[in-house]
C-alpha cells in the first residue's frame, strides 16, 4: 500500500491510500504454497490494477489509529 500525502500547507488535507493487492490470512491448508497468507489481485479488478481510497490526512489518518484507545469487550 502506498500513501499519497498532501502538501503540509494545502487547503485540502486529504491523502490517498493506494491499495495494490489483498493478502488475506486463509490458513496453510488453503494455499498452494503452505503459507498462512497468499497475495491476490484485488477483487473485481483486473490483474495489477490498484484501488485508490481517499482518507483525511493527519494523526488519525492511519487505519490502525481508529483502534487506539479501544479495549476488548468484557467477556
Amino acid at each position: 500500500m502506498d500513501v499519497m500525502l498532501p502538501e503540509s500547507d494545502a487547503d485540502d488535507q486529504w491523502c490517498e491510500l493506494v491499495i495494490r493487492a489483498a493478502t488475506p490470512e486463509i490458513g496453510k491448508q488453503g494455499t498452494d504454497t503452505g503459507e498462512v497468507h497468499e497475495q491476490w489481485d484485488l477483487k473485481g479488478r483486473a490483474e495489477g490494477e490498484t484501488r485508490a481510497v481517499p482518507r483525511q490526512a493527519g494523526s488519525d489518518a492511519h487505519p490502525a489509529a481508529a483502534h487506539r484507545g479501544r479495549t476488548a469487550p468484557a467477556g
